[in-house]
C-alpha cells in the first residue's frame, strides 16, 4: 500500500509537532482519507511525546487504529470514516 499522506516531524519542537499532528489528522480524517503516516524518528522526545499524544481524547474522534511502522520511527494511522 502506498501512502501519499505523510508528515515528518523531524526538526520540529514538541509543541509544533503536537499542533501539526492534530491539524494533519483532523484535516485528513474530515476529508475522507483512510490512512496517514507520521514520521517521528526512531528514538527521542518526539516519539515518546507522540505516543503520549495519541492517548489524548482530542484525537479519539478521528483515529481508528495506530501501528508503529515496521521500520520504527514512524506510525501508520487508520482514520475513522466520516
Amino acid at each position: 500500500m502506498s501512502l501519499h499522506y505523510i508528515m515528518d516531524l523531524h526538526g520540529k519542537t514538541v509543541q509544533q509537532g503536537y499542533n501539526l499532528t492534530l491539524s494533519f489528522i483532523k484535516i485528513h480524517a474530515l476529508s475522507g482519507k483512510k490512512t496517514v503516516k507520521i514520521i517521528t524518528g526512531r528514538s527521542g522526545k518526539m516519539k515518546k511525546e507522540f505516543e503520549r499524544w495519541m492517548s489524548n481524547p482530542v484525537f479519539k474522534p478521528y483515529i481508528k487504529e495506530i501501528h508503529e511502522d515496521f521500520h520504527k520511527g514512524s506510525f501508520v494511522i487508520k482514520l475513522l470514516p466520516r
